[in-house]
C-alpha cells in the first residue's frame, strides 16, 4: 500500500489540476471528480498514518473505516457528498435514479465553487490536518487557499 506521503502527493496532484482548471468553468464536472480524488487520497493518507492495518484497498473499506472511527466522522461528513457529486459528474445520475443531461443541471460552477471548494474541501483539509504530519497539513492548506484566491 502507498505511504501517507504517497497519498498526500496524489492529493496535491489533484488539487493542482483543480487550480489549473479553475478558470475554465465548463470543466467543473472534472473539477468535481478531481476534488473527490484529492479527498480520497487525503483519507487514505490519514488511514495510512493512523491505522495502517485498515488502510483501504477500495471505496467500501475506506468508507467503513472512516465511518467506524469517531475521530474521522466529521471528515466523512464532507467526504461522502464529494463522492456522490463525483459519481453524478461521471454518470449524470443520482443513486435514486434522477438523471441529468449535463452536470451543470445538477450543480452550476458557482455552486461548485461555494460548496465543493469553500465548504467541503476546506473542512476536509482542516480536519485531516489533525491526523497528518505538519508538513503535509500545511501544504494541503496552502493548496486549498490557492483555490480560494
Amino acid at each position: 500500500m502507498p505511504t501517507t506521503s504517497a497519498h498526500c502527493n496524489l492529493a496535491y496532484h489533484n488539487l493542482d489540476l483543480l487550480k489549473h482548471l479553475k478558470d475554465t468553468p465548463r470543466f467543473h464536472d472534472w473539477m468535481t471528480t478531481a476534488a473527490f480524488y484529492a479527498a480520497l487520497h487525503i483519507a487514505d493518507g490519514m488511514l495510512a498514518r493512523e491505522h495502517p492495518a485498515i488502510h483501504s484497498y477500495d471505496h467500501g473499506s475506506r468508507e467503513a473505516a472512516l465511518k467506524a472511527e469517531r475521530k474521522f466522522q466529521y471528515f466523512y461528513k464532507h467526504f461522502r457528498p464529494l463522492q456522490s457529486h463525483a459519481n453524478i459528474a461521471r454518470y449524470l445520475c443520482e443513486p435514486r435514479g434522477k438523471k441529468f443531461k449535463k452536470f451543470s443541471d445538477f450543480m452550476t460552477f458557482d455552486v461548485f465553487c461555494q460548496e465543493v471548494i469553500r465548504y467541503r474541501l476546506k473542512a476536509l483539509v482542516r480536519t485531516a490536518s489533525k491526523h497528518l504530519e505538519q508538513s503535509h497539513a500545511k501544504r494541503l492548506q496552502g493548496a486549498v487557499e490557492a483555490l480560494l484566491s
